[in-house]
C-alpha cells in the first residue's frame, strides 16, 4: 500500500502508528528497496539507531502534545547535493565521493536541510 505524506501524517498525529515503526520501515526500504529494480539510489544511509532514536523522540513528543510539525518523525531522505552537517557533499559524484572523505560530513547544514531537520 502507497501513502501520502499527508496520509502519514495523520496517522502519527492520531497515534495509530508510531514513528518507529515507519522508521523501521523506511530503513528496511533503503537498504533492499525492490530488488527486481536494482536501484542502489542511495549514496549514505543514517544508522540504524540514530533513524530509532530520532523516532522515539518524535513518539514521546507526540504523546507529550508537542510536535515540531507535520514531518516531525516521518523519516526524509536528501539529495547529495544538499549540505547535510553529518554527510559528505558529493552531489552523487564519484570524483566528489573521495575513499578517504567519504564517511566525512561536509561540517554544515543548507537552508533546506535546516528546515526539514
Amino acid at each position: 500500500m502507497r501513502l501520502t505524506l499527508s496520509t502519514v501524517s495523520k496517522l502519527l498525529q492520531s497515534q495509530k502508528v508510531t514513528s518507529e515503526s515507519i522508521a523501521v520501515h523506511c530503513h528496511q526500504l533503503a537498504l533492499h528497496g525492490d530488488q527486481s529494480l536494482n536501484l542502489n539510489v542511495f549514496t549514505h544511509l543514517a544508522p540504524k539507531e540514530t533513524l530509532l532514536r530520532d523516532a522515539r523522540a518524535s513518539d514521546d513528543r507526540r504523546r507529550r502534545g508537542i510536535s515540531k510539525g507535520p514531518l516531525d518523525g516521518i523519516p526524509v531522505s536528501i539529495k547529495a547535493n544538499i549540505a547535510v552537517r553529518e554527510y559528505p557533499l558529493t552531489a552523487g559524484s564519484r570524483l566528489l565521493n573521495n575513499s578517504d572523505k567519504s564517511n566525512v560530513g561536509c561540517g554544515y547544514d543548507s537552508d533546506v536541510a535546516r528546515r526539514l531537520l
